[in-house]
């Protein structure tokens, strides 16, 4: 009962904004925790956008874009916290991706692993995802220094200025 009340008091603090776009973002969550559980890696990774070796850094968005990739951003992280289920990186990413993509705003994802801060970790290594416009990470943002990157997804959209 008390993680519901934390929920409810973490969504009281939203925007207008966030408010219209909080139904969407809660149910992608749940659409991409759904397939996190049941489909494999590559069904699901191809949606991220197209794998790359090189990791240039995107160009800095201009005008309003900028502010819009920040606010998809927060809203996808401020919602993770109010799901009942887990809403990790990944899911995050996901949803984010998907969000940049139809805003027409280019995004990097990133994959990364690092090894597991305790001997008593059942696995070894920690893995994580995060999805960065320009030279700002939108999601899964913290401590990300620690972890070498495996794999990176990119997508450059396309009619935008």
């Amino acid at each position: 009962m008390a993680v519901a009340a934390r929920k409810m008091r973490s969504a009281a603090t939203f925007s207008a904004f966030e408010y219209s776009l909080i139904l969407p973002v809660f149910v992608l969550l749940g659409f991409a925790r759904l397939a996190i559980l049941c489909l494999p890696f590559r069904v699901y990774a191809r949606f991220l956008g197209d794998q790359v070796n090189n990791h240039s850094v995107l160009p800095n968005l201009a005008g309003p874009r900028p502010t819009r990739a920040k606010r998809i951003g927060r809203m996808v992280r401020r919602t993770a916290k109010i799901t009942p289920w887990k809403s990790l990186c990944l899911a995050q990413v996901m949803v984010a991706s998907f969000l940049l993509r139809r805003a027409k705003i280019p995004y990097r994802v990133f994959f990364g692993l690092a090894a597991a801060a305790t001997d008593n970790a059942p696995d070894p290594l920690n893995a994580h995802a995060w999805l960065r416009v320009g030279d700002t990470n939108l999601t899964g943002g913290q401590d990300v220094e620690i972890y070498t990157v495996v794999m990176v997804f990119e997508h450059f959209a396309e009619g935008a200025a």
